[in-house]
């Protein structure tokens, strides 16, 4: 028996939106120069730094951590990260 899905547009833009996101983020950079280009979900930015996402928000609208826009995503690249978490020495990797 086929279930039938209600959806809005928007919906599954979004969800398309998730699914190339995660591909990009599992992807393993071929050379060292390419770690630049890994981004990192809010979610992962916490973790890593060991912080809340209300705080990770606060950071980055204090311009502390740089952030990057993806359709209606926040994104982080990592070593965009660990460069900031090296010149103010705050959080942990």
């Amino acid at each position: 028996m086929e279930k039938i899905i209600v959806t809005t547009p928007k919906e599954i833009e979004n969800i398309i939106e998730d699914i190339i996101l995660r591909h990009k983020v599992e992807e393993k950079p071929i050379t060292p120069s390419q770690d630049d280009v890994v981004l990192m979900s809010r979610k992962e930015t916490a973790e890593m730094l060991g912080i809340s996402l209300p705080t990770l928000s606060k950071h980055t609208k204090e311009g502390l951590i740089p952030s990057h826009r993806m359709g209606n995503r926040i994104l982080y690249k990592r070593s965009e990260v660990i460069e900031a978490i090296q010149q103010r020495n705050f959080g942990k990797v």
